[in-house]
């Protein structure tokens, strides 16, 4: 587990992991507005994909909450240039979760103050390779832990085996098909992954799917099963699926 400074961090004072001695680690604050604004444009412009990644529909909007400080961004920076960065919201309220779009899936799982909600995980195309992604995952699961927030969701798209896997490789599990109407893109829908701080025990049985397969999916996580594990088959990417047990 990476070690930390958490009052550091959450100071905004600069931070230089042992894992990553060139990079610095910063908490974003509003001062970082156009730099974060301008990153999350470019990485999404550099991707080419809206169902991989996209902007929001109310992007200064979100840029701007994500940098209150009633929640937590955080970046690494080479020679002052973003190279990556997460945003994570710290619910406190039933309606957080609504506003959210993740009270049905996360409510029955954690109240709302145990949770930390990742959105916009972006690594610079250049800085792909280094584990960056994988980095600031274990940071903000050492940080959210550390302020009791130990319920983590994220979303990611089916289409980014790359990013679930890493998810799923640091404990995550899939939980739900997280669905929302895009005004630009129409009818979308990720992954919701959940990680506990004691997650439930695990039949032996998997069910091996195409990640694109949603709605196979969407029929075994309706029945208790949990997608938990990645493999390259001859087809491509695939994810395993296994019942929770009570």
């Amino acid at each position: 587990m990476v070690a930390l400074d958490i009052p550091a961090l959450l100071a905004g004072r600069d931070i230089r992991l042992a894992e990553t001695p060139q990079l610095v680690l910063r908490r974003l604050d509003r001062g970082d507005f156009e730099c974060l604004r301008h990153f999350r444009a470019e990485i999404v412009a550099a991707i080419g994909d809206p169902d991989i990644l996209r902007l929001m529909p109310e992007e200064e909007a979100y840029v701007a909450d994500s940098l209150n400080a009633k929640n937590l961004a955080m970046g690494l920076f080479k020679r002052d240039r973003l190279v990556a960065y997460n945003s994570l919201f710290w619910p406190e309220t039933d309606d957080d979760l609504r506003n959210l779009y993740i009270y049905d899936e996360a409510r029955p799982r954690a109240a709302p103050r145990e949770i930390a909600y990742a959105g916009g995980l972006m690594v610079d195309p250049l800085a792909r390779g280094a584990g960056l992604q994988k980095l600031l995952i274990e940071v903000r699961q050492v940080t959210t832990y550390h302020v009791r927030r130990r319920h983590h969701f994220s979303t990611v798209s089916f289409a980014n085996h790359f990013s679930w896997r890493n998810i799923l490789e640091m404990g995550g599990r899939v939980v739900a098909v997280y669905e929302f109407e895009d005004p630009r893109y129409g009818h979308t829908r990720r992954m919701l992954t959940h990680q506990a701080p004691t997650p439930k025990a695990l039949a032996p049985k998997e069910i091996w799917l195409a990640p694109l397969d949603i709605e196979a999916q969407r029929d075994l996580l309706v029945s208790g099963h949990v997608g938990t594990k990645f493999r390259l088959g001859s087809s491509g990417a695939e994810i395993a699926y296994q019942r929770e047990i009570d």
